[in-house]
């Protein structure tokens, strides 16, 4: 089974979970890791020598603010065709147009804490929920906020929760 995941070239949390689902099958050989790294930042170079350390294939592709080479993306997956994408906080439209011709699983993780939130990441979040086969968030929501009536009212059936996307083994309180 190969599994893509899609994750977001500089600094931030999304990587770090994404490297840990990786630690976390290692021992199942049935799996291949592929990594997208696609954002408006430099590829780290710590992310490069981790992928080579967890034998993890990877693309990296550098895009303009607000311009999806949707051409690009499409022939990377195209070319790797996973069964499973991961996308870390991304837009799910070029991944999902994949799908439609081609039986792959399309999951969908969400990081971006609710109270940093613009509206336009709030659209975001919902066109990118309805579009993906699951919905994992890595932390849960009170009974009171916004995301937990939203996901309620539409996203039951597709939500997941990770409390801590962070392999705590290595990454120490």
């Amino acid at each position: 089974m190969k599994i893509m995941q899609i994750v977001y070239p500089g600094l931030g949390g999304n990587s770090a979970v994404a490297f840990s689902l990786v630690e976390g099958q290692a021992k199942n050989k049935k799996l291949k890791n592929f990594f997208l790294f696609c954002g408006v930042e430099k590829l780290i170079k710590s992310y490069k020598t981790k992928c080579l350390n967890l034998n993890i294939n990877y693309s990296y592709l550098k895009k303009k603010k607000y311009n999806i080479n949707l051409r690009k993306i499409l022939g990377i997956v195209k070319v790797k065709n996973p069964n499973i994408l991961i996308i870390h906080d991304y837009n799910l439209i070029p991944f999902f147009i994949y799908t439609l011709f081609e039986n792959a699983k399309l999951i969908y993780v969400h990081h971006t804490p609710d109270k940093t939130k613009k509206i336009i990441d709030w659209i975001g979040y919902f066109f990118n929920s309805i579009l993906a086969d699951k919905i994992v968030l890595v932390s849960k929501r009170n009974k009171k906020d916004l995301m937990f009536k939203l996901n309620r009212i539409f996203f039951t059936h597709k939500i997941h929760i990770i409390e801590n996307g962070i392999n705590v083994k290595k990454f120490k309180k």
